[in-house]
């Protein structure tokens, strides 16, 4: 057969191969890569995730990118299928507790879903990028903390084209990422450019630095300086009671910080319990008001703490039966959340 395939001259195929995502993309898409798998779920994550999403413009499609395969090829948390997948439904259920409107919108992807819906077609693209790809465009397109150790990195940045490559069915493709993706972004779009395709705007949003609870350096584990979806009350309130927060200073102020997430959220008041000698209770509902009153010192770091403990509290309370169902069910017992 491949003599007689030789004999009717075969010519290569014009045009860039590439998996298209099923059902297909259509109009403009507005697209969040999730971030990749750690070892704990945080609700810093699903507050990032939810930022990015509400920047998609009337009309767009919003759409969440899971890189549940990217992240073994990586050997995120050990490359443990059942523990990434327990990574992302934590994240996902986390994200539908918070903002149940804009999650019914948003269109979720699994890589490795769309990838074995078009097997031949998506590892045919990654080849290519592969061949046109040099060394220093893979190095270029590592997270701003990353060096180039590994062969896995080259792999991971090749599918990542390949991904963009699939959401190109699109008629506009607007990437909002945090620094971890944003180098891969870049390279994607100009892959996408130099071939004649849909060229991707990269937005890139780093909007979480301030909510981890300790200044860098500080804290014996990721667990100790995050909020993490998983935490019981009492974990809650003494990690928050923990928190970095020096008196009318709001440069860096974590508690601040999640304030403001815990109002635009909820788009409730922040009730602030003090004794009458101490200027009695206050409710806020302006992040702006708040932060005025902690810098001139009418707003006590030992008041702010608590309260901020209690709403983290109460948005979390409903949501913890759902994440404990969506742990039990993901494969193979997930990861220490």
């Amino acid at each position: 057969k491949i003599t007689q395939w030789k004999k009717d001259g075969l010519t290569a195929p014009a045009g860039v191969t590439k998996s298209a995502l099923q059902p297909r993309l259509e109009g403009a898409a507005f697209v969040v890569f999730a971030p990749l798998p750690r070892e704990f779920a945080s609700l810093d994550a699903v507050f990032g995730v939810i930022a990015r999403l509400r920047e998609a413009p009337e009309g767009a499609t919003p759409v969440l990118w899971l890189e549940d395969w990217t992240a073994m090829a990586l050997d995120r948390i050990g490359a443990d299928e059942g523990r990434i997948r327990a990574y992302y439904e934590l994240l996902i259920q986390g994200l539908r507790g918070v903002a149940p409107e804009l999650m019914e919108r948003t269109r979720v992807c699994w890589q490795g879903e769309a990838i074995l819906a078009a097997p031949s077609e998506y590892w045919i693209s990654v080849i290519n990028v592969g061949r046109e790809t040099t060394l220093d465009e893979v190095r270029g397109a590592l997270a701003p903390t990353e060096r180039l150790e590994f062969a896995a990195q080259v792999f991971a940045s090749l599918m990542h084209v390949a991904d963009v490559l699939a959401l190109t069915t699109a008629s506009s493709v607007v990437l909002c990422c945090e620094a971890e993706h944003g180098n891969a972004h870049r390279l994607a779009a100009r892959y996408c450019e130099a071939r004649g395709l849909v060229v991707p705007e990269v937005r890139e949003r780093d909007v979480m630095s301030q909510l981890r609870l300790l200044p860098a350096g500080q804290g014996k584990s990721e667990a100790d300086v995050q909020l993490l979806l998983m935490d019981d009350q009492d974990a809650v309130a003494k990690k928050i009671s923990k928190a970095f927060c020096m008196p009318a200073k709001t440069d860096f102020c974590p508690p601040i910080a999640w304030a403001s997430e815990l109002l635009s959220v909820s788009g409730g008041q922040l009730a602030v319990r003090r004794a009458p000698e101490n200027g009695g209770d206050r409710s806020y509902s302006s992040i702006d008001e708040l932060s005025v009153d902690f810098a001139r010192g009418a707003l006590h770091p030992g008041d702010l703490k608590p309260a901020v403990g209690a709403a983290a509290n109460a948005l979390l309370a409903p949501l913890r039966p759902a994440l404990a169902g969506a742990l039990r069910a993901a494969e193979g017992a997930a990861p220490k959340c």
